[in-house]
Order: structure tokens, then C-alpha cells, then sequence
């Protein structure tokens, strides 16, 4: 029915495709074009200075013409946190932002079309953009959001109606790193570790002088320095981040202890391996009711103190500042009120052990980043709990983060550490909210206070945000 090179219309239904038939421009060329146009490269990354996400796209090409690019910016919740503005910024020419530079991501439902032309787009080039090639980038502030993550879409329109969308997600929750000793999480983590690059830290991390081997250096912390655990049978083992940097790696499958109960457990140990310590080296206590150390040390609750001193509290523990002076373990039938910080006399020889039969509370404490700096809470102890570990948050203009020397360990069901501490997003892009930094004198001191062959080994049961 058609001709040899006769341009095919319709006239039904209405209204008519009948521009083509009075087509007579001999001097024009039609063509059907159906290569999709192409993104080259396409990423996600934070800038460190100036606080900030880079959405970045290069060599964005088509072989005829582009006509727009379109950005989109959802969010992912996580829990009931809800998305609040973002603020916008770019340095490329031709990007407008249609909903303005202060924009509210949306969760993404089945209705959304990423890439629509008209509705929610947070940034776009075009329309009628022309060329055959187009790179830049788009700067986002995400304000107070801290829970979730952005998931960015970006699309690219050619002339011909041809179509290509990619996407990345950027996760906007505070993360932790590890040196030394065993991590392990019941059910695996929703934290991230951050890609970091260079020795950015200082001497912030940690907060006194590095030893040969450190493992808390930005380029080098991860999840462990040695060993990541968890008990997930389905997800096969996988490579922590700096594995061949720190030498760590990664067990699925992991079953961890069949304790029921930390506190009656090391209690019952160290019943039986008290007989081995000398009577002039042992100050043991029965302490009934509630007790407070507030900017004291160990002789606040052991005077005199012994070479080795160990407590039984039968209510609550408040540690509002401790010196830790000594050799201590101490028992506590209640909660414990942590407001750091809790230093060593002697960093290298004075250890303090912590069990308490409910939950480990450590609070606000010290404001240790006034002055305009970003600073860590420091707890130099190894505190173990039947119940959670849950680490508040603090109010300060700069929050501070958590520096732990020694270890925690939870059986709390099913959250075990809870950690509602968040950092600045500023402070965030380059610093852990929490640092554990095992140290090998709690494996020397939980020798002496249980058994020989008894090793603490710092373990975080069921890690949460």
C-alpha cells in the first residue's frame, strides 16, 4: 500500500497526522532516531571543607541532540524519621532549580516518575538544551536530616524522546570504627563505613598520642581492625572496606556465646577465682543502695584502696567523672549512669571493669568541643551489660563524639547498643560518632579477676542507630 519512501500518517483517530503528507522540503532529511542518549560517569561524593553532598555527572552524551537533564532527590526513611529541607547550590552553568534552592525530598512512592519534565524536579538543564555533550554538578546541604538516605536520581532527555535514568543512594547516618578485639553484631548493622581518604583526623583521633600500629587513623579505621561478625546465614561473606589495609575480615554465620546472663556469669568466676588472688592484694564490698562518684577516683568507693579492688552495688551506679586509679571491677545490680568523662591515672596500667545486671547509660557528661573544635567524650573502661548500652544525645553546639578505650559489650534483646548520639552533618563527613579502642590490659586484669583462660574481647551484640 505504501509507496517506496512515502512518509506514513494517519487520519484516524482524530485529530489527523497529516502534517507529514504535505511535506515537500526536498533540501531536509528525516530521521528516525531510537539510541537512547548516554551518562558517562555518575556520582555521589562529600565535600569535607564545606560540609556538603556533590552530585556529579560527566560525559553525558547523545549522537544527535540533547534535550534535558533533570535531577530528582528522594528520601529513604529509616525508622520515623521524616525528610526537611535540603538546600541547593551549583557552580554549572544552565542548572536552575524549579522548586528553588531550599527543597523538601519526598518518599518515593509507585507514582513517582523520575525524570518528569514538568513536576518535582529538584534540578534540571533544559529544556531545549542542544548539544551533543553536557558535565557538572549540584551541591546539597542536607540540613537536619541524619536518619535514612538520599537517593538521587538523575535522566537525560535527546530530542528524539529517547530516555536514560540512573541513581545513587547517599546515606546520611553517623557511622563507627573499631580497633582491636572481636566486633560482632547479632544481626548485622545499618551503619556504613565512610570512605574517607588521607590521614584527616590529627590528633583528634585519638585523643592522645598514636602508638605504633594505630588502627584509629581516617585511611585506616573500618568496622575492626581484626574480625566483623554477625550470625546472618543468608548474606554471603564480603570484604570490609580497609580489609587490606588493616588486615580485618568479615564471618557470616558467626554464633556467638549461649550467655543468659553477663552479670551472674562473670560473678559466678570471679567467686571461683578469688581464692587465687592474695588476701593483702583484695578489697572486696558489699554496697547496699545507690552510689555517686562525681570528679573522684577509685577512693570515692574503695578506702583505702587495694592492688585489686572489686564492688558489689546493689542499686544504681551514677559516675559523674571518675579517676580511674586502679585495678577495679565492679558489679552493679541496677543501671549505670555514665556522664564522662572517665580517665586512667596511668593510661597503660590502670583498668576499670564495669557488669551491670540492666542497662548502660552513658549521658552528656563534659562538653569537651567547647571552644569551636569538634572533641570526643573519652571512657576509658570495659563496661558489660545484661541489658542495653544506649549512648544519649548531647546538646552542645558542637556534639561530641564517643571515644571508649577498653570495650562494651550487651546482651540486650533484640537492640543491645543503642546509639542516638549524631554528629554535625559538618562533622559527620569526617569524623565517627563512636571509636572503640580495645586495649590488651583488660585482657591481663579479666585474667586475674575470672580465669586464666578467660579473654575479653570487645564485642558490639546488635548494633543500631
Amino acid at each position: 500500500y505504501w509507496q517506496p519512501n512515502q512518509l506514513r500518517y494517519r487520519t484516524t483517530p482524530t485529530v489527523a497526522q497529516t502534517y507529514a503528507r504535505g511535506w515537500t522540503d526536498t533540501l531536509k532529511t528525516w530521521t528516525i532516531d531510537k539510541q537512547r542518549p548516554n551518562i558517562g560517569t555518575y556520582s555521589i561524593t562529600t565535600d569535607t571543607v564545606n560540609g556538603r553532598i556533590i552530585v556529579t555527572w560527566g560525559n553525558v552524551t547523545d549522537e544527535k541532540r540533547l534535550y534535558a537533564v533533570v535531577g530528582n532527590i528522594y528520601y529513604s526513611p529509616s525508622g520515623d524519621q521524616f525528610p526537611v529541607p535540603v538546600t541547593l547550590s551549583t557552580s554549572t552553568a544552565g542548572v536552575t532549580f524549579p522548586s528553588s534552592t531550599s527543597y523538601t525530598p519526598t518518599i518515593q512512592t509507585s507514582a513517582d516518575v523520575p525524570g518528569h519534565l514538568v513536576t518535582n524536579r529538584a534540578f534540571m538543564i533544559g529544556p531545549n538544551m542542544g548539544g551533543t555533550t553536557n558535565s557538572g554538578s549540584v551541591f546539597i546541604n542536607p540540613g537536619g536530616n541524619r536518619e535514612g538516605s538520599l537517593v538521587i536520581y538523575l535522566t537525560v532527555f535527546d530530542y528524539a524522546g529517547n530516555v536514560y535514568s540512573v541513581y545513587n543512594t547517599y546515606s546520611l547516618k553517623d557511622w563507627f570504627v573499631t580497633d582491636g578485639g572481636l566486633a560482632y553484631s547479632e544481626n548485622g548493622t545499618t551503619f556504613q563505613t565512610e570512605n574517607i581518604v588521607g590521614d584527616t583526623w590529627g590528633t583528634t583521633l585519638p585523643p592522645f598520642a598514636r602508638i605504633a600500629g594505630e588502627s584509629l587513623i581516617s585511611n585506616i579505621a573500618d568496622y575492626s581492625s581484626e574480625m566483623w561478625a554477625d550470625s546472618n546465614p543468608v548474606q554471603p561473606p564480603s570484604a570490609l572496606l580497609r580489609s587490606s589495609v588493616s588486615g580485618s575480615y568479615n564471618i557470616r554465620n558467626f554464633k556467638s556465646h549461649n550467655l543468659t546472663s553477663y552479670y551472674d556469669t562473670l560473678l559466678e568466676m570471679y567467686t571461683k577465682k578469688k581464692q587465687d588472688i592474695p588476701a593483702s592484694d583484695l578489697k572486696e564490698l558489699l554496697i547496699e543502695g545507690d552510689v555517686t562518684v562525681a570528679n573522684a577516683n577509685l577512693t570515692a568507693i574503695f578506702t583505702p584502696m587495694s592492688k585489686y579492688n572489686v564492688a558489689i552495688i546493689t542499686g544504681k551506679l551514677i559516675i559523674n567523672g571518675l579517676n580511674c586509679n586502679g585495678y577495679a571491677l565492679i558489679f552493679v545490680n541496677g543501671d549505670i549512669d555514665v556522664l564522662p568523662n572517665i580517665t586512667n591515672q596511668t593510661a597503660n596500667r590502670n583498668a576499670c571493669i564495669f557488669v551491670s545486671r540492666g542497662n548502660i547509660n552513658i549521658k552528656e557528661g563534659r562538653y569537651n568541643s567547647n571552644g569551636g573544635t569538634f572533641r570526643y567524650d573519652q571512657i576509658n573502661g570495659y563496661f558489660i551489660a545484661d541489658g542495653n548500652i544506649i549512648i544519649e544525645h548531647e546538646t552542645g553546639a558542637i556534639v561530641d563524639g564517643v571515644y571508649i578505650n577498653g570495650g562494651i559489650q550487651s546482651l540486650g534483646n533484640p537492640k543491645g547498643i543503642i546509639i542516638n548520639r549524631y554528629l554535625r552533618f559538618y562533622d559527620r563527613l569526617r569524623y565517627p560518632v563512636l571509636a572503640i579502642d580495645y586495649h590488651p590490659k583488660y585482657g591481663f586484669i579479666s585474667g586475674i579477676f575470672f580465669a586464666n583462660n578467660f579473654t575479653f574481647q570487645k564485642v558490639e551484640v546488635g548494633l543500631k542507630p
